[in-house]
């Protein structure tokens, strides 16, 4: 007979208990949130108007607040650990015992046993226990609320996390320090975080600088605070901090380069070298959230984090650096991982191919060296320049073969899907066929600022909207089922390569039905992928045929002056 596994209290406590209203299982004896002990929520969630939501959406002044959801009040549910029993009211203590008592019945089961009960309280399990302070086992209960107010690093209570102020019907309010985010919740939070994020900074810069704990104390003139000093000094003191270069976060037991028991501390001679960080990489961290941060610090009365004149000039350099890379198919001052702009998705998708400018030959007449400037040579997408001393022939006239670059880099060739083998190299474009495929195919896709695609081909009204996608866009093999699910449920961002994949893949689709209609296909022949007529050459309609001009291949005849 195979042995009985134990039934850990442990097992028991793991998932937490509830969910309950904050009114109805918290007393006032729970106590707030201070520096010294914060009460601790976990995996925060947040709805509005019986929708999921963010702090991106409920916030003043954020990316997505809406006013007239503001009217609706914010929920929030949460994790949270409960530290002593006269913590819980009796009623929620007797609805934790019977689910415990449940959950300890249901495993006994689940073991083997015939019959199985339980006798387990929480006062049993808050009991005083030698060698700890109060009771070993703790419970977690799921809580429910109303969100009052809340911050993110600008708490002396929290200065690490976000402090949440819940609203109690009758009762004076509750502060939790909230260390984790739901995922629903994280995702519509993004620029909010990562705005404060950045003020935090600028905020130690000051404070570093100022040799004081406290950046309102920083006796450093405003007019001296403008974004070439923030980046002076983030340099110094962030981006070449020596504790970076004696300090590994991650490492193993037998670690050779560690010093024993010292938490990461490396051996002498072992130490990190740093890697450089340019003025560019710091200028683009600040302008990420650059129009933000000025007309926040507008509205500071007094105390101002920088010199406003000076940012609010800065601005339109930043506008500009951000229209500069993008053209160069780099981002730059845009936030990773948020929402994007029209510049970001400049950056993003490859540009239209343009045509290149023609070289005076004059120039080189004149000593002109012949070779590529550093500004115009190619660049790949893990930014290693590529060389090329000769200047490379003009490339054949290709009808689109569905290969978009994956990388985001300049198209190097007239786009077509990500499926084609970079092995099988496109055949020379027929003329009789290049000229029946609409121009429109022979360039990228570009998406809108709200997430759509138009085709581009005269007369086609279709829409692709990534937002509101049908089954019938979905439908295409190349895309795996769990990415189709995970775009129709939004959780994605879009610069994640494998949603601009599956976004070729449906333009492609829908691409492929106009090359279709136009009596053309492609066979795979031998290592080439080339563009055929579907149907007999003579077929093709003989407007569109290139007539074939003579070359008149016949040498002058000079003449002597004796035979004149």
């Amino acid at each position: 007979m195979p042995s009985r596994r134990v039934v850990r209290i442990e097992d028991l406590l793991a998932e937490p208990f509830g969910p309950f209203a904050e009114e109805e299982a918290l007393t006032s004896k729970c106590p707030d949130t201070t520096r010294a002990k914060p009460i601790i929520l976990d995996e925060l969630c947040l709805e509005c108007n019986d929708k999921l939501t963010g702090l991106d959406e409920t916030e003043v002044r954020q990316l997505r607040f809406d006013e007239e959801r503001a009217k609706y009040p914010v929920r929030f549910r949460g994790i949270l650990g409960i530290g002593k029993l006269d913590w819980l009211t009796s009623q929620a203590i007797e609805e934790i015992e019977a689910e415990l008592r449940e959950r300890e019945i249901q495993a006994k089961l689940a073991n083997g046993s015939r019959t199985a009960t339980s006798g387990l309280t929480l006062e049993r399990l808050y009991a005083p226990t030698p060698g700890f302070r109060g009771g070993q086992m703790k419970v977690k209960v799921m809580i429910q609320g109303v969100k009052n107010r809340l911050t993110y690093l600008m708490s002396d209570r929290a200065p690490d996390a976000i402090l949440l102020q819940s609203r109690i019907p009758g009762q004076e309010y509750r502060s939790y320090k909230v260390t984790s985010l739901h995922v629903h919740t994280y995702i519509r939070s993004i620029h909010y975080l990562g705005r404060y994020r950045l003020m935090r900074v600028l905020q130690t810069l000051l404070e570093l600088e100022g040799g004081t704990n406290a950046y309102k104390l920083a006796h450093i003139p405003n007019e001296q605070r403008t974004p070439e000093w923030f980046i002076d000094v983030y340099l110094h003191h962030m981006a070449r901090h020596p504790v970076a270069r004696k300090h590994r976060p991650v490492y193993d037991s037998d670690d050779s380069d560690v010093e024993p028991h010292t938490g990461g501390q490396m051996r002498k001679g072992r130490e990190h070298t740093l890697r450089h960080v340019s003025r560019a990489e710091v200028a683009s961290l600040f302008a990420t959230h650059a129009e933000w941060l000025v007309e926040e610090v507008k509205l500071m009365k007094r105390d101002k984090l920088f010199h406003v004149p000076s940012w609010s000039a800065w601005l339109d350099d930043v506008r500009r650096m951000r229209h500069e890379a993008a053209r160069e198919g780099r981002p730059w001052g845009v936030m990773q991982g948020g929402d994007v702009t029209m510049d970001d998705f400049a950056a993003m998708l490859p540009p239209p191919p343009r045509r290149p400018k023609r070289t005076r030959r004059n120039n080189q007449r004149r000593g002109a060296p012949h070779n590529v400037s550093s500004t115009s040579r190619p660049t790949s997408s893990t930014g290693r320049q590529t060389h090329h001393h000769e200047r490379s022939p003009t490339p054949e006239p290709l009808v689109p073969t569905r290969s978009y670059d994956r990388d985001f880099s300049p198209v190097s060739t007239p786009p077509g899907s990500p499926s084609s083998s970079s092995s099988a190299p496109p055949s020379r474009a027929d003329p009789n066929l290049a000229a029946l495929v609409p121009s429109a195919l022979f360039y990228p896709p570009q998406l809108t600022a709200t997430f759509q695609w138009a085709c581009d081909v005269d007369g086609c009204l279709f829409l692709l909207d990534l937002l509101r996608l049908s089954d019938d866009d979905l439908a295409v093999d190349a895309i795996p089922e769990d990415d189709r699910r995970r775009l129709k449920g939004r959780s994605w961002n879009i610069r994640e390569p494998w949603v601009v994949e599956a976004f070729y893949y449906m333009v492609d689709k829908h691409r492929s039905a106009h090359v279709h209609d136009i009596g053309l296909k492609q066979e795979q022949r031998g290592k080439r992928l080339i563009t055929v007529p579907r149907v007999a050459r003579e077929s093709i309609p003989q407007t569109v045929r290139l007539r074939n001009v003579r070359v008149d291949d016949r040498r002058p005849v000079i003449k002597r002056e004796d035979d004149a």
